[in-house]
């Protein structure tokens, strides 16, 4: 049975996922970067297919201090479950804007 969960369960679960996430330590060098859900189950990071990382990448070389395209490609690598370089995007996005809200 599925049930609805209040916001601050939902906060707590995702807090609880990072943590373990974090706990594993660094991923290994040859495979994808995996998460590893409360329910035991591996999550791999999808495969860019629809060309959006790749194409946020190159908008991203070409004006690399603007903060939309900085989220436009941490958004699109997080929406293929890539999220250790979602991260990194919006750490490296930081350094040259760090009073952004959004990052």
């Amino acid at each position: 049975m599925i049930r609805r969960v209040s916001g601050a369960v939902a906060v707590s679960l995702l807090a609880l996922c990072s943590v373990t996430v974090a706990q594993k330590g660094p991923p290994e060098s040859s495979g994808p970067l995996e998460l590893t859900s409360l329910l035991g189950r591996k999550l791999y990071a999808l495969p860019d297919d629809d060309g959006s990382i790749r194409a946020a990448q190159g908008k991203l070389a070409a004006d690399p201090k603007n903060v939309a395209l900085v989220l436009k490609l941490s958004k699109a690598q997080a929406a293929k479950r890539q999220y250790r370089e979602a991260v990194t995007t919006c750490t490296a996005g930081l350094r040259f804007a760090p009073d952004n809200v959004e990052l």
